[in-house]
């Protein structure tokens, strides 16, 4: 699916010109050969040039309260009908026509954002018509679909999928112009793996309202009782695959990827999205409730996204009974672009190796303590600072497994503190 984006801006302004599409970067596939003709809106010309499926979504401000019908009847005439596009009413902030609208310009970056995340995947296409409308409201709508690449990439972790976004660029459209040129270039995007959020999201504490309206306003956030757990297990998984200790994974496993858990996080995204797109959406009544910190809800929702990567990352794949399973989860892992960590796959690997050596010069158990071969290891493995030597064998420390032969004892199998414990070390790396 394609989708352009615009800001509309005072459509009386716009007249027909010829249009001609002279550079793509990249988006040539996309375009039929004919690059000229005539239409209102560069957004309007590519759209046509587009085979398969495809929608504009036009963002009309709220201050432009009349003209609808007219802009609608002018897309008719330049052959668009109603199933091509969308019209959605959008926040306006500042006085226009002698009425002061009190959005602040950040909630409406979160009310375009959270209308392309109930819409896009990281498949589809997304083309930004940035031509028209006020500047910062152009500026708002290249923030929103910044940080929905951020969200797709981090929800799409398991593999190399990013959505592709590239902007709609006409030369300036003068009274009287004839010609007008369009480019159409990729949008400057980045992302990393990083956990964007670190710390248990409070409601209230994004919101400006007053004591009488936050009971019920918080109210509305059923599983807001969910979200300090599923913080840390997010937390816990990228310090386990950063820190290359994937045995949390294997012993954590039920805690971190149950289908409860699941649940929780799916709907907890989904009345995130549907409760603030619902607060935005209500232009005509009081504005008694305010968003004070769009960024932390916008990190939290990104979060929630990089935590369903994992899911789809991990779900059904730790099988980690043998030292080769570990290796294969490893590189799994560590030679995932995205994740991009190439140096934990060596010491992994020097890691498991050293165990391999040990099984073939026939010790029945690498971290048996009663053997006299290993009474002078203790500053190596298993004694002194237990921290330590966890992060420093891969999690695979004497006092966490035994190693007998290829096969990985968990010692958390019968005593679960050994894995609170180890929950416990990740997350405290993240303070």
């Amino acid at each position: 699916m394609i989708y352009i984006y615009q800001i509309i801006g005072v459509t009386k302004d716009y007249a027909n010109v010829c249009f001609s599409i002279k550079k793509m970067d990249g988006f040539d596939q996309y375009i039929n050969n004919d690059m000229d003709g005539d239409d209102m809106l560069a957004s309007t010309f590519v759209f046509k040039k587009m085979p398969g499926d495809k929608k504009i979504i036009f963002l009309w401000p709220a201050s432009l309260d009349s003209g609808i019908d007219n802009f609608k009847n002018r897309l008719k005439n330049n052959g668009l009908n109603e199933d091509n596009y969308e019209i959605i009413i959008m926040p306006s902030f500042g006085t226009y026509n002698n009425k002061y609208y009190d959005f602040y310009p950040q909630e409406i970056m979160l009310f375009i954002f959270l209308d392309m995340l109930k819409r896009i995947n990281a498949d589809d296409i997304l083309l930004l018509d940035i031509n028209t409308g006020l500047n910062e409201y152009v500026n708002l709508l290249i923030d929103a679909a910044t940080n929905l690449f951020v969200a797709l990439w981090l929800f799409n972790i398991n593999n190399e999928k990013s959505l592709r976004i590239y902007k709609i660029i006409s030369e300036p459209v003068l009274k009287g112009s004839k010609k007008v040129s369009i480019y159409i270039q990729s949008l400057n995007k980045k992302a990393f793996f990083l956990v964007p959020y670190k710390k248990e999201f409070k409601i209230a504490s994004v919101m400006e309202m007053n004591d009488d309206l936050k009971m019920s306003f918080e109210f509305k956030f059923k599983h807001k009782r969910n979200y300090r757990n599923l913080i840390n297990n997010v937390i816990i998984i990228y310090n386990s695959i950063d820190m290359n200790t994937l045995s949390v994974l294997k012993e954590s496993y039920n805690k971190l990827f149950s289908d409860s858990v699941f649940y929780d996080l799916k709907c907890s995204i989904k009345e995130l999205i549907d409760n603030f797109s619902d607060l935005l959406n209500n232009m005509d009544g009081g504005r008694n409730i305010k968003i004070l910190n769009v960024n932390e809800i916008i990190n939290f929702i990104l979060t929630l996204y990089l935590y369903c990567g994992f899911f789809k990352l991990f779900k059904d794949k730790i099988h980690l009974e043998k030292l080769d399973d570990y290796l294969e989860l490893g590189n799994l892992i560590y030679n995932n672009k995205k994740i991009n960590l190439p140096q934990n796959i060596r010491f992994l690997t020097r890691d498991i190796q050293e165990f391999k050596e040990m099984a073939n010069n026939n010790v029945s158990s690498y971290y048996n303590k009663e053997d006299p071969e290993f009474k002078n290891e203790s500053d190596k493995n298993g004694h002194g600072d237990m921290e330590r030597n966890f992060f420093a064998h891969s999690g695979l420390d004497r006092e966490s497994v035994d190693i007998k032969g290829d096969k990985i004892i968990y010692k958390s199998d019968t005593d679960d503190k050994k894995a609170e414990t180890h929950r416990k070390w990740l997350l405290k790396l993240s303070k």
